[in-house]
């Protein structure tokens, strides 16, 4: 409930803000430019904060799209971040922990054009197997 009021308070200020542009001297537009680049900024400050955020980022500029499990993603990611982030006290030590890290910056990753999904177990390991894809970024809107 909470959210869908602020949802509805953030919506109604930002027509009042639109609607009143002009009158400010402002160009029509010029908000809600300014209110999207805010929340692209804020969205990007985000992923770069998460050394496993920014190091999907990095892996996802090589690939279209990358699958396998969490266990062969940290060893690749491990790669991608070096040394020196690896051994840093916020770097996950097993799967378990990246996938922690991964559902913090999820949402970040979905907005920047990056979809993480389960596709089921290997039958052979029993672990859970995952894809990662570029797809389009998610509009700031609001």
């Amino acid at each position: 409930m909470d959210i869908f009021i602020f949802h509805n308070a953030r919506v109604d200020a930002a027509q009042w803000i639109t609607a009143g542009e002009t009158a400010f001297g402002w160009t029509a537009g010029t908000f809600l430019a300014a209110y999207r680049r805010n929340i692209s900024g804020a969205n990007s400050t985000a992923i770069e904060a998460s050394p496993v955020g920014d190091s999907i980022m990095a892996l996802m500029t090589q690939h279209v799209t990358w699958e396998g499990s969490y266990t062969e993603l940290l060893e690749i990611l491990g790669r991608l971040a070096g040394e020196k982030m690896t051994s840093a006290k916020t770097w996950p030590k097993a799967a378990r922990g990246l996938s922690g890290a991964i559902e913090r910056v999820r949402p970040n990753l979905r907005r920047a054009g990056i979809e993480i999904t389960e596709i089921g177990r290997d039958s052979a390991s029993r672990r859970h197997m995952y894809r990662i894809t570029q797809v389009s970024a998610v509009s700031s809107s609001g």
